[in-house]
C-alpha cells in the first residue's frame, strides 16, 4: 500500500509516495528522498549532535520520518504525521556533546 507524504521546512516541501512493503519511491520527489537516504546513515545525526537508529527507511516508516526530520522537514502530513521529532537530551553546564 502506497503512503502519500508531504513534508514541508521554510518555504520549501517535498511530495512523494513510498511503499513500505516493496520500498519502492515514486512522485515528484522520490529521487530526492532516495538522495537524502542515501546521504543519511545510520544512526541520523541531528543539529543538536545527537544521533537516533534509523535502520531500514525505505521499509520503516520511523526510520523514514526520523531522515526527513533531520533535514529539517519538521512538518510532515500524512501517516508520517504520527512521528515527533525525538526531543534533545539536557547537556549539564560545561559538558560537551
Amino acid at each position: 500500500m502506497k503512503t502519500h507524504v508531504i513534508a514541508r521546512k521554510n518555504n520549501e516541501s517535498i511530495d512523494f509516495f513510498i511503499d513500505f512493503e516493496s520500498g519502492e519511491l515514486t512522485g515528484n520527489d522520490s529521487r530526492r528522498v532516495e538522495r537524502l537516504i542515501s546521504l543519511s546513515g545510520d544512526p541520523v545525526m541531528f543539529d543538536w549532535q545527537q544521533s537516533y537508529p534509523a535502520p531500514d527507511p525505505t521499509h520503516n516508516p520511523s526510520s523514514l520520518a526520523l531522515i526527513l526530520m533531520s533535514d529539517g522537514f519538521f512538518e510532515i502530513e500524512g501517516d508520517l504525521s504520527a512521528y515527533k521529532a525525538p526531543i534533545p537530551d539536557a547537556i549539564s553546564d560545561g559538558e560537551v556533546s
